[in-house]
């Protein structure tokens, strides 16, 4: 897949891009907010996009490329659909300008349960991110906001 890119919006800088490989998740499981050490409260994943494989770097022209590999085998169990490859910026080039930070347990959770039913990484810019041992976590990315079209 070629994702093409604008890298010269903004003079003398070089912006950052995530590229992630999200999929949503058709199972039952759930994310908990236990070790925060706050009284443990759990969501349903299902629904949910889910970051599964990502990389970040600078963008120096639209021909830079992105290559995600070794991808974790929930990727082609059946436990994700709807995968998509999707690249947002993570800041324009300025270093004060970001747009993804880490959250907690509890923001995460509060917007899913806040969402009626529908991902919070359209509707509220949340990335839930599945690390290589199985457990999630959770990040702001602005970006995320503005693209999906439904």
């Amino acid at each position: 897949m070629n994702l093409q890119f604008t890298a010269d919006t903004i003079p003398n800088t070089v912006p950052n891009y995530r590229v992630m490989l999200v999929g949503q998740y058709n199972g039952d499981e759930t994310i908990s907010n236990a070790a925060e050490g706050t009284a443990a409260k759990t969501q349903p994943l299902t629904g949910q996009y889910v970051t599964l494989a990502a990389l970040e770097k600078p963008v120096y022209s639209s021909g830079t490329e992105f290559v995600l590999s070794n991808l974790p085998a929930v990727v082609f169990d059946g436990s994700y659909t709807d995968l998509k490859v999707i690249s947002v910026p993570i800041d324009a080039g300025y270093p004060q300008v970001v747009t993804r930070w880490e959250i907690t347990a509890d923001e995460a959770l509060k917007a899913i349960g806040e969402g009626n039913n529908n991902p919070v990484s359209w509707n509220n810019g949340i990335e839930i991110v599945r690390g290589a041992d199985g457990k999630f976590s959770y990040y702001h990315l602005t970006p995320l906001q503005f693209f999906c079209d439904r």
